[in-house]
């Protein structure tokens, strides 16, 4: 090209300027390519009305402003990625608002960063959802990820992805979504492990439609036995070992091995199946998928269970013990004696957020010594509990925040992405879905509604930093932060804080099924259980929610002077009231 140039044009100068000229329409001639073959959301389009009974979409609209603005601020800092997404969002930031408007439950509380988070956590899944030729997926980042798919997709966060996108007005973003898992020719379904069974059937409980279980549970199946005949072992139980990495938990201190990880995945997807299939009336895989979810439940607690722990461990495999590498198949750290921190054919000697997946999925017996494990969240010596959020690592272990750069002294979390110690928004996740479900379905005394509200009150702080020069902290996700330690401004310290926007954990599914409490249940009806202590809030309201193609509203008045519906917790369905308590409580619904 420079040749062909100067024949014509001897001007260095202005040959310098020509290539330039052309560089820029290269680039942005490629854009455009993309961008033509990424749809865009019409807000021309017609949406449902939504039913509220107290609160408008005027709630959030100066957030989402502010939003944008800090979408446009970023891109001094990350240009590239914040092009290669301008050019594949389904929904542009012209329309941000009424997108949300039209998708999103409304929430109000008298906390403004539990509300600014919420609406912020919004914004962020609706830049990473697109639509490419039959389907709608989601990303986790905001530029192109080598080891993504042709279109970004990384399959790791999707059951992250799908709880909270469960809850947009319009069924088909999520039921397009887990189709492109099963049948599109571009997809990578397996390359992470991660419970997209079980995401399927809570999806179907809010948007449930036969015709979509009859699609896709014949690929659910064969999923799931893809990733079992890959992971089971003979030499131990015919359980399921896994690399940390490929559970997206790189640097674990246990590291790799029969983990408690892919085993509740495994489980929670079968159990997922088994019901999916029970509502097709296909008795076979029902009966056989159930069969299958109690072996591994009876599996998990034998031999994962350490009575002198309490609390579920990693058992070291030779196969896991093959695997403590990085994802480029490098020793960890190849001039360290590994055996110095496990040792073969034995649970290992740390407890890790992962012993607490197996509650994500309601997997454990309803036993006073299995719930005892929920103490050590609330342990700041010996166990989780720390300033920014549950570290990933017990606390008390010698090599927490050392597993990567092991000359580090213990608790100088490095700003590389180990799950040694710093809190991670995709654990923290994980461990709040977990401990709802505790505190739903569980009969014990060791955790409380205050300790819920404490964790997602941490997390929902950690998610802002200073930066671009504002004059106060903006609402943020990144990768890790620091668990423990506030900067000089007072916000949380992350690690990795490139890039904001990322999105690999949920947020608005925490407020919505935890901290509000709606729970959807198999019959059809719902329960609503506030995980909020008494005399926190005098009020809150979650309004527009739709589940099975009804409105919901909660809402919560001490006083009866904020929304002016009365006194107490109230539940409205399409606009009418159908329960109400005088008091914070569990109520049950049945339409």
């Amino acid at each position: 090209m420079r040749r062909l140039i100067k024949r014509f044009i001897p001007n260095l100068k202005v040959n310098y300027i020509i290539i330039n000229l052309l560089c820029i329409i290269i680039v942005s001639s490629s854009n455009v390519s993309i961008a033509q073959n990424f749809e865009s959301w019409n807000p021309g389009v017609h949406e449902d009305e939504k039913i509220t009974v107290t609160l408008f979409a005027n709630v959030f609209k100066d957030y989402i402003e502010e939003f944008i603005k800090d979408y446009e601020k970023y891109r001094q800092t990350d240009s590239v990625g914040i092009n290669y997404l301008d050019t594949t969002r389904f929904v542009k930031n012209d329309d941000v608002f009424e997108w949300m408007k039209n998708q999103i439950p409304y929430f109000d509380c008298p906390d403004d960063k539990f509300k600014e988070i919420y609406y912020f956590r919004w914004f962020v899944f609706q830049l990473h959802l697109k639509k490419r030729g039959d389907y709608f997926f989601v990303t986790e980042f905001l530029e192109k990820a080598s080891w993504a798919d042709i279109n970004n997709v990384i399959n790791c966060p999707a059951g992250h992805h799908i709880y909270e996108g469960r809850w947009l007005d319009e069924p088909e973003y999520m039921n397009s979504y887990l189709k492109y898992y099963m049948f599109s020719s571009n997809v990578r379904p397996r390359q992470f492990k991660t419970w997209i069974c079980d995401a399927a059937y809570q999806y179907y409980l809010i948007h449930p439609s036969q015709i979509f279980l009859s699609d896709i549970l014949n690929e659910l199946v064969n999923h799931w036995n893809l990733i079992s005949e890959k992971y089971k072992t003979e030499s131990y139980h015919g359980m399921y070992w896994g690399e940390d990495w490929m559970d997206g938990m790189e640097y674990q201190i246990g590291g790799s091995g029969i983990r408690p990880s892919i085993n509740a995945y495994l489980y929670g997807d079968a159990k997922s199946i088994s019901k999916m299939a029970k509502i097709l009336g296909n008795a076979h895989i029902e009966n056989k998928y159930d069969s299958i979810a109690v072996d591994i439940k009876e599996n998990v607690q034998k031999y994962l269970w350490s009575e002198q722990a309490e609390f579920f461990l990693t058992y070291k495999n030779i196969e896991g013990w093959n695997w403590d590498e990085d994802m480029y198949k490098k020793k960890i750290n190849p001039d360290k004696n590994w055996e110095q921190i496990q040792q073969l054919y034995q649970l290992v000697d740390v407890r890790e957020l992962i012993g607490y997946i197996p509650w994500y999925f309601n997997l454990p017996d309803n036993e006073g010594k299995y719930t005892q494990a929920w103490k050590f969240i609330k342990d700041a010596t010996m166990g989780f509990r720390a300033e920014n959020g549950l570290s990933t690592a017990e606390k008390s272990h010698p090599f927490h925040c050392r597993i990567r750069y092991r000359n580090n002294q213990q608790g100088e979390c490095c700003s590389d992405c180990p799950w040694d110690g710093p809190m991670w928004p995709f654990a923290e996740t994980q461990t709040l879905v977990a401990l709802a479900n505790v505190l739903n379905n569980y009969d014990q005394d060791v955790v409380t509604e205050e300790d819920y509200f404490y964790e997602l009150e941490k997390y929902t702080h950690t998610q802002y930093q200073y930066y671009n020069n504002y004059p106060g902290p903006r609402p943020w996700i990144g990768q890790s932060a620091n668990y423990k330690g506030k900067d000089a401004n007072g916000v949380a310290i992350w690690n990795l804080k490139n890039p904001n926007f990322y999105n690999h954990s949920g947020y608005c599914d925490l407020v919505i099924s935890g901290l509000v409490g709606f729970r959807p249940q198999e019959d059809g009806s719902f329960s609503v259980n506030p995980l909020i202590p008494e005399n926190k809030w005098d009020y809150f309201c979650l309004d527009g929610l739709k589940y099975r193609d009804k409105y919901i509203t909660i809402l919560y008045d001490k006083t009866g002077n904020k929304y002016n519906k009365g006194k107490g917790l109230q539940i409205y369905i399409d606009g009418l009231l159908k329960a109400s308590a005088p008091q914070l409580q569990k109520l049950k619904v049945v339409f």
